[in-house]
């Protein structure tokens, strides 16, 4: 069940990989779609703030120029003329002329005096300008102007608001607006306009999303009008394809690879390699020690530090299979790191007790092939005051892998005072080559030999080879997994000083070591197997 869980979020942790990549790239192509369509706003508002602030110009001139003419007194065709003269030079004004109460007295548009119908003005602008909206001439009422006129001097210019507003066609959805920043009247426009947005833009906001509209403000350069743009939502939508088009490939590239690293991430974590990873992590790891029984006396002298594992769902872990990953994945070093530190916490008590006992640790070829191990076993032996004698180095053939490398570590190990052992002693292609090419203390003969005394007669042959070997190069003998009494008298007989197996003990915890230990009694086999 545990498992299932953790496949169950991985899943999810790879489906989030995918997608949130592609949320990212979906979020981007939407600001680059904004912003472009930000951009197509700031340009027509920019145009016709333009346009704008040149009519303001020119109506600012035309009035200065209307002012030095006496037309009051006489409007004549010279005066007309030069009226027509200075709109002819002013391409976005349409008219001018003189103003009595409502009546245009003297203009361009006609050679006779005109009424018009204009209410009050909307906006009193810079230089005394007033503005009045859709101004009517009685005689023409399909004439639709713009009026402008200095305040108490009767003088006029009318403006064609399609001169300034024919920035956009006249089907387009886009609104443009031009608001008057102090009173935040609208002084022209072409589509929706809301006064919200003048409040908005005037708190700050320069652009923003409504309901249905994309709203950008820009403030005229004289500060006295304000442009706003309003593109409906759906107007946004060639802008978003066409960012999407770019993006999300990329998102959906990047997404895809992040799943996929997210699962190789994942199923190394599940493997037995991840798993082993966190336990080392989270301390899962426990040691019991095997005891090492002295077949003269029987009494327990020592025993061999043995790492297990029980898993989260409380399994036992096969240590086996645990190590041999560890060994292929580069995690022996981790692991032996943390065998030492546990002993480090477990052993003081023994050897306080127990001077001349021994533990037995197992060290991979990663660790023979470092200058590390000494500076570990001399710190372990420091921190729990043991010596060098107290503590048995073991390693499997396929730990001595690299002569080269190997050599030099044992001998000085052997300098220190520490001894060496060859594990599971016969098992292995090179086993006698390595008696010949290293200076060792103890040969451990391994289980399946001992299995097989009393039983297999080329068994018992051999391993009597490999102990009398091992007495004639003066090497101390380990019995590995001694089960049975025959075993046991077998090993007794041929001189065999040392055994260890399930008929003396079970691999125990080091408060039943210690109990071991401190019973001075020379124990017989049954009684040792009771245990």
């Amino acid at each position: 069940m545990h498992r299932r869980w953790h496949v169950v979020v991985l899943v999810l942790a790879a489906l989030l990989g995918f997608l949130i990549p592609l949320a990212i790239a979906q979020y981007v192509a939407w600001n680059e779609a904004r912003n472009q369509a930000v951009s197509t706003l700031d340009s027509l508002t920019s145009k016709m703030l333009i346009r704008s602030e040149k009519t303001r110009l020119q109506i600012i001139a035309t009035l200065t120029s209307l002012a030095q003419l006496n037309a009051r007194a006489e409007c004549t065709e010279h005066t007309r003329q030069h009226m027509r003269n200075m709109i002819v030079t002013s391409p976005y004004l349409r008219a001018a002329g003189f103003i009595e109460g409502h009546r245009l007295t003297c203009s361009t548009i006609s050679n006779h005096a005109l009424s018009i119908d204009a209410s009050a003005p909307e906006l009193l602008s810079e230089h005394g300008l007033y503005l009045w909206h859709e101004v009517k001439f009685n005689a023409y009422p399909t004439l639709n102007l713009n009026f402008y006129s200095f305040e108490k001097e009767g003088l006029g210019v009318f403006v064609a608001p399609e001169l300034v507003m024919d920035v956009l066609s006249k089907d387009a959805p886009i609104s443009l607006n031009q608001v008057g920043t102090q009173s935040g009247q609208l002084l022209r426009g072409h589509g929706p306009y809301d006064p919200s947005w003048y409040t908005r833009i005037t708190s700050g906001e320069k652009t923003f999303l409504t309901k249905h509209h994309l709203v950008y403000g820009a403030l005229a350069p004289s500060g006295y009008t304000l442009a706003i743009g309003a593109m409906p939502r759906a107007e946004l939508t060639p802008f978003l394809r066409h960012a999407q088009l770019y993006y999300l490939p990329w998102g959906t590239l990047v997404g895809s690879l992040l799943a996929l690293l997210i699962i190789i991430y994942g199923r190394d974590r599940l493997s037995l390699k991840g798993r082993l990873e966190s336990a080392l992590k989270n301390n899962e790891l426990h040691l019991v020690y095997q005891p090492v029984i002295d077949l003269r006396t029987g009494r327990c002298i020592g025993a061999e530090a043995l790492v297990r594992w029980r898993g989260q769902n409380g399994e036992m872990i096969d240590p086996e299979s645990f190590i041999g990953v560890a060994e292929a994945r580069g995690l022996m070093r981790s692991l032996t790191r943390y065998v030492l530190k546990q002993i480090t916490q477990d052993a003081q008590p023994l050897f306080a007790q127990a001077p001349h006992s021994h533990i037995a640790i197992n060290f991979s070829a990663q660790d023979f092939h470092s200058p590390w191990l000494l500076d570990a076993l001399t710190e372990l032996t420091e921190s729990i005051n043991a010596q060098p004698a107290n503590i048995i180095i073991e390693a499997t053939e396929r730990g001595f892998m690299d002569p080269l490398k190997a050599k030099p570590i044992i001998r000085a190990l052997r300098e220190k005072g520490y001894k060496v052992a060859i594990d599971d002693f016969g098992t292995g292609s090179s086993s006698l080559s390595y008696l010949a090419s290293y200076e060792l203390d103890i040969l451990k003969l391994d289980k399946l030999f001992v299995w097989a005394l009393g039983q297999d007669d080329s068994a018992n042959h051999i391993a009597r080879q490999i102990i009398d070997m091992a007495h004639s190069l003066k090497l101390d003998i380990v019995a590995e997994g001694v089960e049975t009494h025959l075993q046991h008298s077998i090993l007794s007989e041929a001189g065999v000083q040392l055994a260890q197996g399930y008929i003396y003990s079970k691999p125990i915890t080091m408060p039943e070591l210690l109990r071991l230990v401190a019973d001075d009694s020379v124990l017989s086999v049954p009684t040792l197997a009771s245990r």
